[in-house]
């Protein structure tokens, strides 16, 4: 097997900035990297994102076989391996339930997204998805049948975020766009309410 120590420092460092700002807790949340065409490395499931280690991570094939690692992979894997197969220029996923979004999302609402300039240039190829169970066969298929439009923001009504890049930096900023862009409307929102 190859050294993937840089990549998985890199997922485990993100996923410590997920839980430190508050967008994933206990173990929600996942992170994955495209190795290959055939190899996806993954955080495993039912871990705090908070102290995760790279010797936790595990490498799976595109039918989710572990190949590598001694834990059991996300259980959303099957999300992941479905985001992927809808653009070959995606190759990282980070997947949090960002509070300020999930506001919105748990209504079945989005934020307005043309608040920036920066929001506008972030945010736009994104796909609402109606509420699945968290990765159930179902919401798989629901991406698949929607890969003509090649999203890189995945809003899952009742549920969270799955923000994708080419790498982790681009997922991560995605996502932090995201946030911020849902509590700005949160505070506009606020505003009107109070007058």
């Amino acid at each position: 097997m190859n050294d993937y120590s840089t990549i998985s420092k890199s997922i485990c460092e993100y996923c410590n900035l997920s839980y430190s700002k508050g967008l994933v807790v206990a173990h929600s949340g996942n992170i994955s990297v495209r190795l290959s065409s055939e190899l996806i490395l993954t955080t495993p499931t039912l871990f705090s994102k908070q102290r995760l280690e790279p010797r936790d991570l595990v490498i799976c094939d595109m039918n989710s076989n572990v190949l590598d690692g001694y834990n059991k992979p996300s259980s959303e894997i099957g999300t992941h391996l479905a985001i992927y197969s809808t653009n070959s220029d995606i190759n990282a996923i980070i997947h949090t339930h960002p509070p300020y979004l999930c506001s919105y999302l748990y209504e079945g609402k989005l934020p307005n997204r043309d608040i920036s300039f920066e929001s506008q240039y972030w945010l736009k190829d994104l796909l609402l998805v109606p509420q699945f169970e968290p990765g159930s066969s179902s919401l798989s298929d629901f991406i698949l049948s929607n890969k003509e439009k090649k999203a890189l923001l995945y809003l899952l009504i009742k549920h969270g975020l799955f923000a994708c890049g080419k790498s982790l930096q681009e997922a991560w900023w995605r996502t932090e766009i995201m946030e911020n862009c849902s509590m700005i409307n949160h505070l506009i929102d606020s505003r009107n309410i109070n007058g």
